[in-house]
């Protein structure tokens, strides 16, 4: 359950537009986004080092933690 909330979606739409270099920047950034998730569930990273890849990805940290509340919310866990 915990793998669902902290899930993330590349919505169609946002990728409609996109070049194929930002596209490849995108996917580069999901990769990595998943294999530190896969990793932090697996306990082989800390929570910390797990927020550490994703801004070092150049993810938006603060706007990811806005998505697992409301995960969290609609699952009924918080």
């Amino acid at each position: 359950m915990l793998e669902q909330a902290l899930s993330l979606v590349i919505p169609g739409t946002a990728t409609r537009d996109m070049n194929a270099s930002d596209l490849d920047s995108l996917l580069q950034t999901y990769k990595i986004a998943e294999e530190a998730k896969d990793a932090f569930l697996e306990r082989e990273i800390t929570f910390d080092e797990y927020m550490q890849l994703l801004e070092s990805a150049q993810m938006n940290v603060d706007s990811y933690m806005t998505v697992i509340e409301s995960n969290l919310e609609t699952m009924r866990l918080l």
